[in-house]
């Protein structure tokens, strides 16, 4: 009779216990219900939207080349487009050689430039590399020859665009598309600033690496309005 009073007992303190961060869970649910949030792969979509043929992507936007991946490797999509991570070709070897090794074809191309920048590239891994002079050069003249002796079209983002800058390797201004910019060939006319953002619902809370991207969006659609409106020089 004891035992079952004490059962009894407790259930009252057990509900008190349990229903607190129930009735929290269920109120929080709809800003915690991250199924309608499609950023990230809108993000790659829409980026390569424009290229409807065989094409060359340089990156440096892990938030581009990791779901870009998946797209590709797993799911078979994009199967015309060659995606390089600059980060990863200027600093790691076996990621240089299985580019390579893939697309034989395209690299041979960015002959004797590779061949060189690997060799230096490898003695950086082994720690043996005395200067950085040669391997600089090197990696200039693998990055020209990689957008202006490519025979297929290049299209870079807006990362990439800003790691070749410092390198001085292009011949004319890349031009703005979506979320991409074009390089080869160069689009006939400007081009408008087309894309969707893919904004969330008001009331879910989105992380750093969505943030990251909602904030290229507005910058690709800032420079689309600079390039087809560009300011009057001043004397």
């Amino acid at each position: 009779m004891l035992e079952k009073w004490k059962a009894v007992a407790h259930k009252p303190l057990a509900l008190f216990l349990v229903l607190p961060p129930l009735i929290a869970g269920i109120f929080r649910f709809p800003a915690l219900d991250r199924s309608e949030i499609r950023i990230t792969p809108a993000f790659v979509q829409q980026s390569l939207a424009p290229i409807d043929s065989t094409a060359l992507v340089l990156t440096g936007n892990w938030q581009l080349y990791s779901p870009f991946l998946y797209f590709h490797i797993v799911q078979q999509r994009y199967p015309h487009i060659i995606m390089i991570d600059l980060p990863l070709w200027q600093n790691r070897a076996w990621y240089v050689e299985q580019i390579q090794q893939r697309y034989p074809q395209l690299t041979r191309q960015w002959e004797p430039a590779l061949s060189h920048f690997l060799r230096y590239l490898r003695q950086f891994e082994r720690d043996e590399l005395r200067s950085t002079v040669e391997i600089e050069r090197w990696y200039q003249r693998l990055l020209d020859a990689m957008v202006n002796r490519t025979a297929m079209p290049v299209f870079l983002d807006l990362s990439a665009v800003r790691h070749l800058q410092k390198y001085h390797v292009f011949h004319h201004l890349p031009v703005p598309n979506q979320l991409l910019f074009q390089y080869r060939p160069i689009p006939s006319e400007n081009i408008p600033f087309q894309t969707d953002i893919p904004l969330p619902p008001s009331n879910v809370q989105i992380d750093p690496v969505e943030e990251e991207i909602l904030q290229l969006y507005q910058a690709m659609q800032s420079i689309h309005e600079t390039f087809l409106n560009p300011r009057p020089r001043t004397e």
